[in-house]
């Protein structure tokens, strides 16, 4: 899930990071806010890269998912480890993982 405050981009939120940093923690998950759970490390890339360079700028980075925008910054969309496993080996045991679970 994308989080943002208005217009502006502000993190990302996972399974993963809410388990981390809500339920692992023993914070009430009826008062947590998803703004203090977020990944505030925001990764973009535009939305004419190539899928190899995404791949790269998420090994760089060690991020699992990056934001694609157009030139104007704007959110288009999400790119995520498992998306790419697909598009860049149709062989991954990814590519017979339900849509729902990638």
């Amino acid at each position: 899930m994308v989080v943002t405050d208005g217009a502006d981009l502000c993190g990302l939120v996972t399974d993963r990071d809410i388990v981390v940093r809500a339920m692992a923690e023993g914070k009430n998950a009826a008062r947590t806010t998803i703004g203090s759970v977020a990944n505030r490390e925001i990764v973009m890339i535009e939305q004419g890269s190539t899928a190899a360079e995404a791949a790269t700028l998420m090994r760089e980075r060690s991020v699992h998912r990056i934001l694609v925008c157009d030139a104007d910054r704007r959110l288009v969309g999400i790119v995520s480890l498992g998306d790419l496993a697909i598009r860049l080996d149709s062989s991954s045991a990814l590519s017979d993982a339900p849509a729902s679970r990638r």
